[in-house]
């Protein structure tokens, strides 16, 4: 009988032992949710977010193709991304910018963007090892090619009636072995032609040329402090110039490695001196570029209210290559 008992202990043991198993197996699958979707998108893994929206990873499920998508909670009363989804169609065909292949709401609630996946941003370029390994010669050569495609993509989102107005490092995607070939063909067409996208319109706004300064001017900065131009640190009505002054924090950006030596461009004084550390090549774009949404684009700046003009800084830069 004892044997019996021992041996009925340990069935049951073993018993209650799978069950345990079992049952935790089904709580790991009640945690382990369904990833979420879009259409014929899966959103697989988080890769950023910020207060208002979060991108992530996905894939086309029938084709396995990798796509970025930003999303934003339904019942986010701002609609930041129907506005943005706006800005992107009112763009697309500018080769800087992606088309969207899906706008639309996930099984879980999410409003949600999806785009191709791009090149790595700036800000991600500069943190690879082969970036800190280069020249202050390479540094800068690479610089002024940045400058150059990305003064062109903003010119063509502009000729299209929007500017940016979140102009920085983490916005802009570079292929940099298609950059080294444009940049390297002596073109001059003063259109971007690809290598370099502009993402993150959700700032980007609608403007018409000419009447820049009857624009309504915001309460308070709209963009990133570290990039945004001195006049959108003082409220001004937004405009084209502002969009190219950023451009050359940017490049600055790249000259340095991957830094610029301040952390708001509201600080004119520090400003003003690094872009004249930063060369003579550097701090002449930068003058150029503040001037550069006014005028018929002549170049010569002599009567007020001229200014260089989107397509002279445009050629300027492509000439410093």
């Amino acid at each position: 009988m004892s044997g019996y008992v021992r041996f009925a202990s340990r069935e049951q043991a073993e018993e209650e032992e799978e069950e345990e198993d079992s049952s935790q197996e089904e709580e790991e699958e009640e945690e382990q949710e369904p990833d979420d979707m879009v259409d014929k998108y899966r959103l697989i893994e988080e890769l950023s977010s910020g207060s208002f929206s979060a991108v992530f990873r996905g894939e086309n499920v029938r084709t396995g193709g990798a796509v970025a998508v930003k999303t934003e909670r339904i019942d986010n009363d701002l609609g930041l991304l129907r506005h943005e989804i706006q800005m992107y169609m009112r763009l697309r065909g500018t080769p800087s910018i992606f088309l969207p292949k899906w706008y639309g709401v996930s099984r879980n609630q999410l409003r949600c963007l999806v785009l191709p996946m791009g090149a790595p941003s700036l800000k991600v370029a500069a943190q690879d090892a082969a970036m800190a390994r280069l020249s202050a010669a390479n540094r800068e050569d690479l610089a002024r090619r940045v400058f150059a495609e990305l003064v062109a993509a903003l010119a063509a989102v502009h000729a299209r009636g929007v500017l940016h107005r979140d102009v920085k490092p983490a916005n802009v995607l570079v292929d940099f072995i298609a950059l080294m070939q444009q940049t390297s063909s002596n073109s001059n067409s003063n259109s971007n032609r690809g290598a370099l996208k502009l993402i993150d319109l959700g700032l980007a706004t609608p403007f018409t040329k000419g009447l820049e300064s009857l624009g309504r001017r915001p309460s308070a900065l709209i963009g990133s402090p570290a990039y945004a131009s001195m006049a959108a640190h003082a409220c001004a009505p937004p405009a084209p110039e502002q969009d190219m002054e950023s451009a050359c924090y940017v490049s600055l950006f790249m000259q340095r490695g991957g830094n610029v030596p301040w952390t708001t461009t509201g600080d004119v004084g520090v400003v003003d001196a690094a872009m004249a550390a930063g060369g003579e090549w550097q701090r002449a774009m930068w003058v150029a570029a503040l001037g550069s949404g006014t005028g018929s684009g002549t170049g010569s700046g002599d009567d007020e209210g001229s200014g260089l003009g989107s397509d002279a800084l445009v050629q300027l830069a492509r000439e410093s290559v």
